[in-house]
């Protein structure tokens, strides 16, 4: 199967990707002062 991946879709993981990566910094460094 080749499946084809929209632009759109493109975009949205180049920008969700760093987002979550900052979200789960947050939490484990907020986790450290729990």
């Amino acid at each position: 199967m080749n499946l084809e991946i929209p632009e759109s879709v493109k975009l949205w993981s180049q920008f969700i990707h760093p987002v979550i990566m900052w979200v789960l910094l947050g939490i484990s460094i907020y986790a450290l002062y729990l």
